[in-house]
């Protein structure tokens, strides 16, 4: 039984396992996607009875990130929100008590790719791949691709997925400790074998746990937020996102002097 009536969303609850399984419906994130994505986060905060968290999408790909014709008719201020709104989540992800898998399915990028890092443990199909191609559309990373990257995945594999924006496979992101498993056809036997790995452990100790881990890299976090949110507004600031023009020298003087 869907709980409920999302546009964008479906969430169903798992009894055996104490888990709640959140399904993605769009392919592309939109202001509606964000917005319920907000308000279930915020509902599911307050579950410490919910175990676990598995989050897919049911399209092939987790995310294509943003479309830009849709984006491009958003004012200023709405954008910012939607951007603001995104890190938060991904910030607040790492504050829920439930521990959170994401499925990857074949793959997601842009802000797709921002979004997976919500997660605690990410699986994914064997062919999937991702791609941080905010470069290629005049965007800079907002939602944890500088700051919960560099911290999961190490500065040198951030800084060439990031500068690059080159599509990154599976085996190199298992290398890299982002995803743990991958998966040839049907993802429901690992999804299981996690779920039930989950729900045999101490409920107070797996919460503490995962607040600790929180803890003893949140003043890096933090920091990384505020970079995050001041270079990225400034470059939504120089409109080449929407023009996919290059910054000339002029602009650019003006943008590092707004920032």
């Amino acid at each position: 039984m869907n709980l409920f009536n999302y546009n964008t969303l479906e969430v169903h609850l798992e009894k055996e396992t104490k888990s709640a399984n959140l399904t993605i419906f769009e392919e592309y994130i939109t202001t509606e996607l964000i917005f319920e994505l907000e308000s279930f986060f915020n509902w599911i905060a307050n579950k410490v009875e919910i175990d676990c968290l598995y989050i897919k999408n049911n399209n092939p790909y987790f995310s294509k990130g943003i479309d830009l014709n849709h984006w491009k008719t958003l004012d200023t201020k709405r954008v910012n929100q939607n951007l603001k709104t995104l890190q938060k989540l991904t910030y607040i992800s790492y504050l829920l008590p439930q521990t959170i898998i994401i499925d990857m399915g074949l793959g997601a990028k842009g802000l797709g790719a921002e979004l997976i890092l919500t997660g605690d443990v990410r699986i994914a199909h064997e062919n999937t791949t991702i791609q941080f191609d905010h470069l290629d559309k005049g965007l800079v990373p907002c939602s944890g691709g500088i700051g919960f990257l560099s911290e999961i995945v190490g500065q040198s594999f951030t800084r060439n997925w990031i500068m690059l924006g080159k599509k990154v496979k599976a085996s190199e992101l298992i290398n890299s400790g982002l995803v743990i498993d991958t998966y040839s056809e049907n993802q429901t036997e690992l999804v299981n074998v996690i779920k039930n790995k989950i729900h045999s452990q101490n409920s107070v100790a797996r919460i503490q746990a995962k607040r600790s881990l929180l803890d003893t890299i949140n003043k890096s976090f933090e920091a990384a937020r505020e970079f995050e949110n001041r270079y990225a507004l400034g470059v939504l600031g120089s409109g080449d996102w929407k023009n996919e023009s290059s910054t000339n020298p002029k602009d650019l003087r003006t943008l590092l002097q707004s920032v």
